[in-house]
């Protein structure tokens, strides 16, 4: 019996084999590596998210991107607050698109001093690109975990009455306080526009703008009549939006009329403030 000959290989392929073995080695565990990190900085987008959903934001921003979503008795209708979701969803979108600074503030009887249910920024901190992702992931997840709680809202009551000057005001100047120069600022109001007195507190005086409209008056005698409650701060660089404006709790009963003259006065108080654009309309999603 002949005994097994084994094959000799020159020397140079033996080396040349195992610089090949140990580059495939190094190169499966830089994409594992990689398919970890990359599935860690996607899993809040569809998993659960932890951390504050308000943090503070001290530095100067570039992108701002404020949101006022109206929870106000006059907002109260399953489909609209479903609507105002949608529209407030695809703010945070964007936002996130522009490696903007967010803040989500739902408000009521007081727009002034309502506070927000998310504050934080998009905006890359360093140069890992994986970090940055997992970090814009997080916090993406926190603003829609907030804004999806927003629908559920229900004002009581004792709440009636709603202040839209008043967070156009906030908003507006929060965004300006902590922007950078040449910084791209838009307010987002998501509302019926029906500004109305609250049922108690310093907002009973406010006036029933859709009240006055209904009754006949025009959007320019209002604002002739109560020029102080309606005036904004400078809005110089501020882009502001409002959505929804002139669509009540049942959207399919929504008065035309009362839309465009809605529209139309809420327009004017835009302009008055000096604002760099004016985009005042009824649509939802």
């Amino acid at each position: 019996m002949k005994a097994h000959q084994g094959t000799f290989l020159p020397t140079k392929w033996v080396t040349l084999g195992l610089h090949a073995l140990v580059c495939i080695v190094a190169t499966v565990v830089i994409v594992a590596a990689t398919t970890t990190a990359a599935a860690h900085a996607t899993s809040n987008v569809t998993g659960s998210c932890s951390g504050p959903p308000v943090v503070a934001v001290t530095a100067r921003q570039k992108v701002i991107t404020e949101v006022a979503v109206d929870l106000s008795a006059s907002t109260t209708g399953s489909t609209l607050r479903s609507l105002y979701t949608e529209a407030a969803q695809a703010a945070v979108a964007k936002a996130v698109a522009d490696a903007a600074m967010l803040r989500v503030v739902p408000f009521g009887p007081s727009g002034v001093g309502a506070q927000p249910v998310f504050q934080a920024s998009f905006a890359a901190t360093g140069d890992d690109e994986l970090f940055n992702l997992a970090a814009s992931n997080r916090e993406r997840c926190l603003a829609d975990r907030q804004v999806a709680g927003l629908g559920t809202v229900n004002a009581r009551g004792r709440d009636r009455g709603t202040d839209v000057a008043g967070i156009l005001r906030s908003l507006i100047t929060h965004a300006t306080s902590v922007a950078a120069a040449k910084a791209s600022v838009t307010v987002t109001v998501i509302t019926d526009g029906c500004q109305a007195p609250a049922t108690v507190g310093l907002n009973r005086e406010l006036t029933d703008v859709c009240g006055m409209l209904a009754a006949g008056m025009s959007p320019e005698a209002i604002l002739a009549e109560h020029t102080a409650e309606f005036s904004l701060p400078d809005a110089t660089g501020v882009r502001i939006t409002m959505r929804g404006v002139g669509v009540g709790r049942r959207p399919a009963a929504a008065s035309t009329r009362l839309a465009i003259s809605l529209i139309t006065f809420w327009s004017m108080v835009c302009k008055h403030a000096h604002a760099t654009s004016c985009v005042i309309g009824s649509d939802l999603p």
